[in-house]
C-alpha cells in the first residue's frame, strides 16, 4: 500500500494483492490497481503513546492499542472505501478485500504506535 495523495481531507492508497498460486499473479504484482480512501477525521484521535507503562511496569503492546478500534464501523460509515484490486481472491460478506483490510488494520496499529502517518505499508501472506 503506497501513499498517493495526501490532503487537508482524505489519504489516498493504492495496493496490490496477488495469489502465486493462481495464474496471471504476475500481471498482478506489477499494478497497484486497488485503491483505499482514508477519511481524516479518522485519524483525529491522538496516537496512544508506545511508552505508556501499566501498573506492572510493562509496556503496551499494540494490540492491546487497537482493542477499541472497529475497522468495520469505519467501513460501514463510510469514512474508508476500497476498490478492490484485480488480483482480489478473497472478501468480506460486503465484498470488500480480506487483503485491504489486514493493510488498514497494520496502518492504524503503525499510525497509532508512531503518531505519524506512514507512506507505505506492506502485508505478505
Amino acid at each position: 500500500m503506497h501513499r498517493q495523495k495526501a490532503d487537508d481531507t482524505e489519504l489516498v492508497y493504492s495496493y496490490a494483492c496477488y495469489n502465486v498460486n493462481r495464474d496471471g499473479w504476475e500481471a498482478a504484482q506489477k499494478g497497484e490497481d486497488g485503491r483505499i480512501v482514508i477519511a481524516r477525521e479518522t485519524l483525529a484521535e491522538p496516537a496512544s503513546p508506545w511508552n505508556q507503562k501499566r501498573r506492572s511496569g510493562r509496556k503496551k503492546r499494540t494490540e492491546d492499542m487497537m482493542q477499541d478500534f472497529s475497522l468495520q464501523a469505519l467501513l460501514d460509515e463510510k469514512k474508508i472505501t476500497v476498490k478492490n484490486a484485480r488480483g482480489t481472491w478473497r472478501t468480506d460478506d460486503k465484498g470488500i478485500d480480506m487483503i485491504a483490510q489486514k493493510l488498514l488494520f497494520k496502518f492504524f496499529c503503525e499510525y497509532r504506535r508512531s503518531g505519524m502517518i506512514p507512506a507505505d505499508v506492506s502485508f505478505f501472506v
